[in-house]
Parts: C-alpha cells; sequence; structure tokens
C-alpha cells in the first residue's frame, strides 16, 4: 500500500532534518515494494514548498508503477548479491574492530568525538541514541555531524556508512 506522510510528521524525523529541509524539499511520499515479506526497495519522490502536496491521484500512479516496480527491483537484487556480501564484510570488520574509533578518526581525519559518532551512526543509532548514550544534547550531535559531512564531503547517513563500512 502507498500514503501520503503527513506534513506535520515529516518535519519531526532525522531524514528531513538530515537532506529535506537543506535540499529545500518539503512533501514526500515512499512506495516500498516486499518480496516474500521482505522489503526490497523504496522509491522517494520529493517536492519543493512552491508545489502543492501530493494527492490521491499521485497514489494512483505509484500503485499502477508498483508491480513493474517490484520486478525491476527483484531482477536488480540478483546482480548484486555478491557486492553486498562484500559491503556486509567490511562492516561487520569495522563494527566489530576495537580499535574501529581510532581508525576512523586517524583515517579521515577526525576528532575523537566524531569518530565516535560517526562508528554509532554505522550501528544504526540515532542522532537522540547517540546523544543519550554520550551525554551530550541532541544539538551538539547534529553539529558533529554536520562536521563529519564536511570533511568527509558526503550528505547523509547512507554515504556515511558506506565510506567508513566499505
Amino acid at each position: 500500500m502507498c500514503e501520503i506522510l503527513p506534513q506535520r510528521e515529516l518535519v519531526k524525523t532525522e531524514f528531513y532534518s538530515d537532506f529535506l529541509a537543506r535540499d529545500g524539499l518539503y512533501y514526500g511520499m515512499n512506495l516500498y515494494v516486499h518480496d516474500s515479506g521482505v522489503n526490497i526497495g523504496d522509491m522517494r519522490i520529493w517536492r519543493n514548498r512552491r508545489r502543492e502536496n501530493f494527492d490521491d491521484s499521485d497514489l494512483e500512479v505509484l500503485e499502477m508503477i508498483k508491480p513493474h516496480f517490484r520486478n525491476s527491483m527483484k531482477n536488480s537484487l540478483r546482480f548484486c548479491r555478491v557486492e553486498d556480501r562484500n559491503v556486509a564484510a567490511g562492516r561487520e570488520l569495522i563494527l566489530s574492530d576495537r580499535l574501529g574509533v581510532e581508525r576512523i578518526r586517524s583515517t579521515y581525519g577526525l576528532t575523537a568525538r566524531e569518530a565516535q559518532i560517526a562508528l554509532e551512526i554505522a550501528h544504526g543509532k540515532t542522532d537522540h541514541e547517540i546523544a543519550e548514550a554520550i551525554g551530550v544534547a541532541f544539538s551538539t550531535i547534529r553539529t558533529h555531524i554536520n562536521h563529519v559531512y564536511a570533511k568527509l564531503g558526503i550528505r547523509n547517513r547512507a554515504a556515511l556508512v558506506h565510506k567508513i563500512c566499505a
């Protein structure tokens, strides 16, 4: 099923803070596809404030393309399984390495705190979880993350995880 995420909910998400607001995007809708109960892909469509929010006709279009998108995702998964295993192995190496913070710090020129936060992001923690775990304010975490992004020349969490774990 497709549904439109209400704007009041969207602006509360880290995704909105990390990506959308910075790029001037305001309205969004997602299409998720599953195979045997497993999410195999999603499509995200965004509009800026000058456009209208999505409506039911937009959802109908997503429903029409959904079977084709699902088949496309199933086919593409066949070709990337080997690469995914290699990336996963690299991620496990970083995440299990007790010196991971030091390696990330020295490799990428980060401070110890920035490296620690980068590793926590690689573990899948949210900004709020990281702030609570290390005892600092949420806004401090956001500042550190912005510094990490700038130093690594990246713009989002996915790029961060790929860079330090691949």
